[in-house]
């Protein structure tokens, strides 16, 4: 099956329902409503797909309390207001985060407005309304987020989760970054950001690895390079999100080589750690926040 197969036609993903969004470059993305508003399928100009597929037959959509690494594991999903799993005190009160948050099994409203795609949902940790809405661009998309919160204020540690296939020769560049962070090490390990960026073929088959631009600079930039291919660049509002993971997974947990690019609103996927440290989004009662984040292909 080549690349340009795999690409769902029309404007359903595999049977389901979805919403398709075409940019001025010819670049293709579909919302699947009835997965969490998942962004499904990502194609290029060249008509290559991006992001992993699922597997057939295609799981049932996951539901509050699913494990993300039994669920369809594919597509780019919403995590929020965190990663990890925990029972942690925000404002004085408990808040309780599900596996990769709550949003990617939320119930959504999504509808079109003009050539956008509008999704909206509500917190069940935290009293907060969720918008994404995902814009064509003259090359590729824009994504505009709002969080509003309610009568109490937000710890929000957003973070994207596009699970982007990686083929061997593929290396994600963070620009900006110095330092790495092993998050996947309790003791969260340091060391130089590689020259060359992060290599998927650095991690065994197998395996899996993540990491973070260290905190304490500011990213709003990332890029996938691979062989054959035009590059996939990341660009996001740093002021709102000014961290940055990337997750490689050889088949740890995926069908195939991905890796995650993860702007994130908070340091790094636990609530918890971020309060207490101080690096995460915080949404004011009554308020709201908005960032952007853009997605394109461009040569080299």
């Amino acid at each position: 099956m080549t690349e340009q197969q795999r690409v769902p036609a029309g404007d359903s993903w595999f049977g389901e329902p979805a919403l398709r969004v075409t940019s001025g470059d010819g670049s293709r993305l579909l919302v699947v409503p009835g997965r969490g508003a998942k962004i499904a399928s990502l194609v290029d100009p060249a008509g290559v797909e991006r992001l992993a597929q699922p597997g057939i037959p295609l799981p049932a959509p996951a539901r509050p309390g699913d494990a993300f690494v039994e669920s369809d594991m594919c597509g780019w999903d919403e995590c929020a207001p965190a990663v990890l799993p925990e029972h942690v005190v925000a404002d004085g009160r408990d808040v309780v985060v599900p596996d990769h948050g709550e949003l990617w099994t939320a119930d959504w409203s999504v509808t079109y407005a003009a050539d956008a795609v509008v999704a909206d949902t509500v917190g069940g940790s935290q009293d907060y309304r969720f918008r994404r809405t995902v814009e064509p661009a003259d090359r590729g998309f824009r994504l505009r987020y709002r969080v509003r919160a309610g009568s109490r204020p937000v710890a929000m540690c957003w973070v994207a989760h596009p699970q982007f296939t990686a083929p061997p020769g593929s290396v994600v560049q963070v620009p900006g970054s110095r330092m790495a962070v092993d998050v996947l090490d309790p003791g969260r390990p340091r060391c130089p950001w590689p020259t060359a960026g992060v290599a998927v073929d650095a991690v065994p088959p197998g395996g899996c690895a993540k990491v973070y631009a260290a905190p304490e600079h500011a990213v709003g930039e990332a890029r996938l390079t691979t062989p054959g291919r035009d590059a996939l660049v990341l660009a996001w509002d740093a002021a709102a999100a000014p961290f940055c993971g990337v997750w490689v997974d050889r088949g740890a947990y995926s069908r195939e080589d991905v890796v995650a690019i993860e702007p994130a609103s908070g340091f790094a996927d636990g609530l918890a750690d971020a309060l207490g440290s101080g690096r995460v989004m915080t949404v004011a009662a009554e308020q709201e926040v908005s960032w952007w984040l853009d997605v394109r292909v461009e040569a080299g």
